[in-house]
């Protein structure tokens, strides 16, 4: 089972957080359930969503405050993690 966590982050720690999330996913070995998705917001800040699986810590993540999966929003943008797991989901969001 995923757990969730968001944030909205500025142009410059996002960076930052995909950084970590990405050698983390790597780390664990690419788990299905861990996703890193992005939600459109104002251009100077970004909302962030991670996607842990159970017994993997969000300690990396300052900020970042639990989600439930019922608060999800419906559009988002995949950054790190499985399209099919993804598209399970969520839907992009339309151009």
């Amino acid at each position: 089972m995923t757990h969730w966590a968001d944030k909205i982050v500025s142009n410059t720690e996002w960076d930052l957080v995909k950084d970590t999330f990405e050698k983390q996913f790597e780390a664990l070995g690419s788990p299905r359930d861990m996703m890193l998705v992005a939600v459109e917001g104002q251009a100077d800040a970004t909302r962030l969503i991670i996607g842990l699986p159970d017994g993997i810590s969000s300690s990396p993540y300052d900020g970042f405050v639990v989600l439930s999966g019922d608060s999800l929003p419906r559009t988002a943008s995949l950054q790190v993690g499985h399209q099919d797991r993804f598209e399970e989901l969520f839907e992009y969001p339309n151009p």
